[in-house]
């Protein structure tokens, strides 16, 4: 579950100020309001249009199962809103285009309880159903950007492959105490 409470610091990005702003008494995270599994597409797309996001999706397939919204005046200036067939509603919210660095992550999300690692792409740190992209440099740079935000529906589809957290480790270091990790073979 994620914790945003008192001692952490909101402010790093707007895109983490909103995760709790509309989201009190969730079991899970949301943004603005919107919690996967709960919220349907109809109303996401009218709160995300209210907030002055336009609505980039003439050009999808409905196949796609995406809706995406883009603001050059909020931040996160991209939000893509997942859905599925045989969910009736959102299944997937993708935050991306901020400002947002790692250190300032840590230091208003404390630190994840799994990582999962993507290879040359990056990992996941896992906190409860919102999962952090980061890329591969954030281990040897604390000012490195976060990619993405994730809010999710099937956290065990994602953390699969995940390993505990050990700290803000490398990876050849992580490796030496969880040489199962996926990538640690290499």
């Amino acid at each position: 579950m994620l914790s945003l409470g008192a001692g952490h610091m909101l402010g790093a990005s707007p895109a983490l100020d909103h995760l709790a702003s509309v989201c009190e008494g969730q079991s899970q995270p949301c943004w603005f309001g919107m919690l996967p599994g709960v919220t349907d597409v109809r109303l996401a797309r009218e709160r995300l249009e209210g907030l002055g996001y336009a609505s980039e999706s003439k050009n999808l397939e409905l196949s796609d199962r995406m809706l995406a919204f883009r603001s050059e005046a909020i931040s996160p200036g991209c939000v893509d809103v997942y859905f599925g067939y045989q969910i009736i509603g959102v299944k997937t919210v993708l935050l991306y285009c901020f400002d947002l660095r790692i250190g300032d992550l840590l230091q208003a999300l404390g630190p994840p309880t799994q990582r999962v690692s993507y290879g040359a792409v990056g990992e996941d740190w896992v906190y409860g159903a919102l999962l952090v992209r980061v890329g591969p440099a954030w281990a040897t740079n604390p000012f490195a950007r976060v990619d993405h935000l994730r809010l999710v529906l099937d956290v065990p589809a994602y953390t699969r492959f995940a390993a505990p957290w050990q700290g803000a480790l490398p990876r050849w270091r992580y490796c030496q105490l969880q040489a199962q990790y996926r990538g640690c073979e290499a």
